[in-house]
């Protein structure tokens, strides 16, 4: 397979940019042609180790920043960054001519799918519900925050809570989680999960043939 990701950049420590990491590492060492494409790489290297087979581009659009100016600033600076981004991102993916294209929740969320270069379009989010919805400021912050709210699993807190302590009150019970648990942990080894992601991707794009 030739496999894309997309996301503002590589040098950002943290959970999305490990699992990064891991998946393309993986991809190359199965056979796989994987492409990240970045946003604003600004010359950093990668934060977490990249195998070098891994063929990484940088747009350099110049977000960066971009939400501390002014309203009407930002509206005029951003229109353009993204008129760039999207023309350099077509003219790219055109030329890889890829079988799935992976975004990270980027900028490109706003436009990705109005390329037409063949491949799959796959939309891969990380980050809690929280964080997400306030630290997102202004206008695309706003937009960005009504994308969460529609797409993100609403979840019990009060049965959480009454699980938690029942947990706290039932050695017998934790024990016996405990076990379960380490049975099944086989089934989150990095072999365990990058195999579903490769079944995924590949009935992904089988089905996109068919169409």
């Amino acid at each position: 397979m030739k496999i894309v990701y997309l996301l503002n950049n590589t040098w950002f420590p943290g959970g999305q940019t490990r699992v990064l990491a891991n998946k393309v590492n993986y991809w190359v060492e199965h056979g796989h042609e994987v492409y990240i494409l970045t946003a604003d790489q600004i010359g950093y290297p990668p934060f977490y180790p990249i195998d070098s087979r891994v063929k990484m581009i940088d747009f350099a659009i110049g977000y960066m920043g971009a939400d501390q100016l002014g309203f009407w600033e930002k509206v005029k600076r951003l229109s353009c960054f993204l008129v760039r981004h999207y023309k350099l991102l077509s003219q790219t993916l055109k030329k890889i001519s890829p079988d799935i294209v992976v975004s990270m929740y980027g900028k490109e969320i706003y436009f990705l799918p109005f390329i037409k270069d063949g491949s799959v379009k796959v939309l891969e989010a990380h980050g809690a519900r929280y964080t997400w919805l306030f630290s997102r400021k202004g206008l695309l912050g706003k937009l960005h925050n009504w994308f969460d709210l529609h797409f993100i699993r609403r979840f019990d807190y009060n049965k959480l809570a009454e699980g938690i302590i029942r947990l706290i009150a039932d050695e017998k019970l934790r024990k016996e989680m405990g076990r379960k648990a380490k049975q099944r942990s086989s089934l989150f080894s990095q072999e365990a999960v990058m195999q579903r992601w490769t079944e995924v991707f590949t009935q992904l794009i089988s089905k996109k043939k068919k169409q």
